[in-house]
């Protein structure tokens, strides 16, 4: 059968039941967070995501899509601490969220990241001939 990736690992298609396709967990800017700490109590927002997420399961839901990816805060470690907290099956996204250049730690061969494209052209619809990366 096939298989979908969660936080908590992989299960087959036929166990996620009913999915919103397009739920944050958490969306942050982690330089305000660490810089600006005042009003994030880390233990209360993941006991206060999986209560929701609870209330959500309770409703039917089974399973959730998170897009939430790189520049807006994802933080795989905190999504399953959540995710600890309920049978709710969350899916994470994959990514950057860029407007035109992806972030120097990736071009430049830092770590262990792939190479990508340093520049996109801008798109007016998904399907425009602009949509594809720049040259290099």
């Amino acid at each position: 059968m096939a298989q979908v990736e969660t936080v908590r690992g992989a299960i087959d298609i036929t166990r996620l039941g009913t999915t919103l396709m397009h739920e944050h967990v958490f969306v942050l800017n982690e330089e305000i967070r660490v810089n600006y700490p005042g009003d994030w109590d880390e233990e209360s927002r993941i006991a206060g995501a999986a209560a929701k997420l609870n209330a959500l399961r309770q409703r039917g839901c089974a399973a959730i899509a998170d897009p939430t990816v790189i520049g807006l805060g994802r933080d795989i470690r905190r999504v399953k601490r959540v995710a600890d907290r309920t049978d709710l099956h969350i899916i994470v996204a994959t990514g950057l969220y860029t407007y035109d250049e992806v972030p120097f730690y990736f071009p430049s061969g830092a770590g262990r990241a792939q190479r990508a494209p340093t520049r996109w052209r801008p798109c007016s619809s998904p399907t425009s001939p602009t949509a594809s990366p720049a040259p290099g």
